[in-house]
C-alpha cells in the first residue's frame, strides 16, 4: 500500500511540474518538422516536440520554423543557426540572415554579405555588398558593380558590370557602357551589348528595349515580338502572357506577339493569383476585372477591387462596398454597405456601420445577409451573426441567439445565451445553464455530456 501511495505521489508531482511548465509558455504556430515554436511571458522562444516536451530551451529572442533540420535564431541582437539538437551550426554573430534555399543562406555582417551552407561554412571567397540567391546562382554586387556566383560560391562572372538581372536559362542580362547584352557562365557574349534595357530570359525569350521601343528576342537574337510597343511586361503568373502598351493603351499578347486582348485599357495588371487568375484593369481611373480572353468579369466602375472568392468580387467606391458576379460580369449589389463579406455557401454578410470588423464583432453594428443574386434576404438588424451552415445561420438580437433560414426568415427566435452552427440537422444551444440539441423546428433534446 505504501509503495502505491509513493508511486501516485511521484506521478502527481510529475504531472504538476508538467502543468506548471506548460503554463510558462504559449504556442506561436503550427508544428513544422515535428517541432513547434513556443514563447514565454518574457518573450523568449524555444521549441517543443510532438509530445509537448520542451526540447529546445526558451532562450532565444527570436526563432523561425525549422527547415531541413535548421532554424534561424536571434540571440543578444544577432542571428545564427541551430540544428534539432540545439547546436549552433552558425554562431549568433550576424546582423541578418536569410532562410535556407537549396541548402544555402545569405548572411550579413558589418554591411557585407556572403553565402554559407547548412554546416555554416562560408562558400564565397570574398564578401560582397549585396547577394541575392535564386535557382542555383546568386547575383552579387561589389563597389557598385554586378557579377554572379554559383551554388558553391564560385565566382563565375566577376563583378565588373554596371548592372545585371538574375541569371536565367543559362544567360545573364548585364549592362556595360550603358548598353545591355547577354553573357553565359563562361563570360562569352551571346547577344551583343546594343539594348537600352533587357529582362531575363523566360520560356526561351527575353523582353528588350531598343531606341525607345520594346520587343522580345530569342537566344539567337531573332526578333519574336516586334519592336513597336511603348512598354512590355512579362505576366507574373504565366510566362506565356505579356502585358503591352501601345501609345497610351494597354492590352495583352502571347509570347509570340499574337494579340490576345485588345488595347482598350489605361493600365492592366498581371493575371494575379489573389484574383483567381483574373487581371485588374483601369479605365478612366476606375478599376475592374477581365478574364484571359479579355471578357469583363467586373465592370471598370470602381475605386477598389477588394477580394475575389467563389466566383464573386467585393468592390468599393469610397467607404461603401458592393459585389459583382464574375460568371455573368454584372454588378449584383451596388456599393451601399459599410461592409460586405465574401460569398460563401451562396450567402454574404453585410453591415451598416463604417469601420466595423468581420462577422463576429459585437456592438452597435447591424448585420444582415444577401444571397448570390444580390437580394437582401435579411436586412441589417442583428448585432452578431454566423455563416450559413446546413441551411441555417445563427443570429444575435437584443435577447440572445436564434436562427434564420436561407429565405431570411427567423425560424428559431433569438433568445438563447449561446448557440452553435447547424450540422446534420441540429445545433447546440444553451438554456438555463445547460446545453441542449436544437433541431430546425426549434425542438430541444437533452445533450448528453
Amino acid at each position: 500500500m505504501r509503495m502505491n501511495k509513493y508511486f501516485f505521489t511521484c506521478l502527481w508531482a510529475v504531472l504538476l511540474c508538467s502543468l506548471q511548465l506548460n503554463a510558462q509558455y504559449t504556442s506561436t504556430g503550427e508544428p513544422v518538422e515535428g517541432m513547434r515554436r513556443v514563447r514565454n511571458e518574457k518573450g523568449k522562444t524555444g521549441f517543443i516536440d510532438a509530445a509537448g516536451k520542451l526540447v529546445i530551451p526558451l532562450e532565444y529572442d527570436e526563432a523561425r520554423n525549422f527547415s531541413g533540420g535548421i532554424s534561424v535564431v536571434k540571440l543578444n541582437g544577432k542571428y545564427g543557426f541551430i540544428n534539432l539538437d540545439n547546436e549552433l551550426v552558425l554562431p549568433a554573430a550576424y546582423d541578418k540572415v536569410t532562410d535556407f534555399k537549396e541548402g544555402r543562406s545569405v548572411v550579413t555582417k558589418d554591411k557585407k554579405e556572403w553565402l554559407v551552407n547548412a554546416r555554416g561554412r562560408q562558400l564565397t571567397l570574398r564578401r560582397y555588398d549585396y547577394v541575392y540567391f535564386w535557382k542555383g546562382f546568386a547575383r552579387v554586387k561589389l563597389d557598385g558593380h554586378v557579377g554572379y556566383i554559383d551554388n558553391e560560391g564560385k565566382e563565375i562572372i566577376p563583378p565588373e558590370y554596371e548592372d545585371g538581372k538574375l541569371m536565367s536559362e543559362g544567360l545573364a542580362a548585364v549592362r556595360k557602357n550603358y548598353k545591355w547584352g547577354f553573357i553565359d557562365a563562361d563570360l562569352q557574349t551571346i547577344i551583343p551589348f546594343e539594348y537600352d534595357n533587357a529582362e531575363m530570359f523566360e520560356s526561351g525569350t527575353a523582353i528588350v528595349e531598343k531606341e525607345g521601343k520594346y520587343g522580345s528576342i530569342d537566344k539567337k537574337q531573332k526578333t519574336v515580338i516586334p519592336f513597336r510597343y511603348n512598354h512590355l511586361m512579362r505576366d507574373l503568373v504565366d510566362d506565356n502572357l505579356v502585358q503591352a502598351r501601345l501609345k497610351d493603351k494597354w492590352g495583352v499578347l502571347d509570347a509570340t506577339g499574337k494579340q490576345l486582348i485588345p488595347f482598350n485599357f489605361d493600365f492592366i495588371w498581371s493575371f494575379s493569383l489573389p484574383y483567381d487568375n483574373y487581371a485588374e484593369v483601369e479605365i478612366n481611373k476606375k478599376k475592374g476585372l477581365i478574364d484571359r480572353k479579355g471578357k469583363p468579369a467586373v465592370p471598370a466602375a470602381y475605386e477598389k477591387i477588394l477580394s475575389v472568392k467563389n466566383g464573386f468580387a467585393r468592390v468599393a467606391n469610397g467607404r461603401l462596398q458592393g459585389m459583382c458576379d464574375l460568371s455573368r460580369g454584372v454588378e449584383i449589389v451596388t456599393p451601399k454597405f459599410e461592409y460586405i463579406g465574401d460569398m460563401e455557401n451562396g450567402f454574404a454578410v453585410t453591415n451598416t456601420r463604417a469601420g466595423s470588423a468581420e462577422p463576429g464583432f459585437y456592438g452597435s453594428v447591424k448585420y444582415g445577409f444577401i444571397n448570390s443574386r444580390g437580394e437582401e434576404i435579411v436586412p441589417g438588424r442583428y448585432h452578431q451573426v454566423g455563416k450559413f451552415s446546413d441551411g441555417m445561420a445563427k443570429v444575435r438580437g437584443l435577447n440572445g441567439w436564434g436562427y434564420v433560414n436561407e429565405q431570411g426568415k427567423e425560424v428559431i427566435t433569438a433568445r438563447y445565451p449561446q448557440a452553435g452552427d447547424f450540422e446534420n440537422g441540429r445545433a447546440v444551444i444553451e438554456q438555463d445553464g445547460k446545453q441542449w440539441w436544437i433541431d430546425k423546428k426549434g425542438r430541444l433534446t437533452a445533450k448528453e455530456e
